[in-house]
């Protein structure tokens, strides 16, 4: 239980889809998480806004680039921040995900349409 004085986790979600942020920042709101949602690291003004959240949630498929290209960036500017990445392929182990130090973890998932 969260007293009074601690500080909500905050994370950065970076997913061009905007669906399924407003699914996540609803979902953290029931458990006291802050998320923040944009579409691209270019939205963003500067590294500092970054080192503000706890983590980055980071999506592979991007509009303007790879989730990959953007855990790079992160492992050069901001070593230290955890970043977790979700996809629906097996891209980012392909892509040498496992070697940047600031990779928390990653997940590889499929949504499952109609009845199973």
């Amino acid at each position: 239980m969260k007293n009074n004085t601690q500080k909500s986790p905050s994370y950065l979600l970076i997913d061009d889809d905007t669906n399924f942020g407003k699914i996540v920042q609803k979902y953290a709101k029931t458990v006291g998480v802050n998320v923040t949602c944009v579409k691209s690291i270019k939205n963003l003004k500067n590294l500092d806004s970054i080192r503000a959240f706890d983590a980055v949630l980071l999506d592979y498929d991007l509009e303007d680039m790879t989730g990959f290209e953007v855990a790079e960036y992160l492992d050069v500017h901001l070593k230290n921040k955890p970043v977790v990445m979700v996809s629906s392929t097996n891209r980012p182990y392909q892509d040498r995900l496992a070697n940047l130090s600031n990779i928390a973890g990653w997940s590889c998932f499929r949504l499952r349409y109609g009845a199973s």
